[in-house]
């Protein structure tokens, strides 16, 4: 929903940055994969208690240790890869604001943006008055 609404109403792609493209396409292929994963490989349940969960844990120690993950399958790396790329694009992105303060934001109503009148047609307005 998000990639349609980027693509099709015009003032919302004059606004979409090359990043916030790349970025739903990054999530487009990360929902890709993790769906693969989850119908082709079962037993992920299993691998991610005894392969993800260690290999995450040496990441968050700054000692990655690859050898937890090279034996899995390559959706499953694309799908691990593409959430530490996800996780790194997203700074760079419109969706940050999404972490803005105050947090209401992510309960606001949908804002409403009203364009000003051109500035002849103020001054030709005016000018009758």
């Amino acid at each position: 929903m998000l990639m349609i609404r980027r693509a099709f109403p015009p003032r919302i792609r004059a606004i979409t940055s090359v990043m916030d493209v790349v970025l739903l396409v990054g999530l487009f292929v990360q929902v890709v994969a993790g769906i693969w994963t989850a119908i082709f490989y079962g037993w992920g349940s299993s691998w991610y208690a005894g392969a993800a969960v260690p290999y995450l844990w040496s990441v968050l120690q700054f000692n990655p240790n690859i050898s937890l993950v090279e034996n899995l399958p390559l959706m499953v790396k694309v799908h691990i890869v593409g959430a530490f790329s996800l996780v790194g694009l997203f700074p760079f992105t419109r969706l940050v604001h999404f972490l803005s303060l105050p947090i209401q934001y992510i309960w606001r109503s949908p804002q409403v943006v009203v364009g000003n009148q051109s500035v002849g047609a103020v001054t030709h307005s005016e000018s009758k008055l």
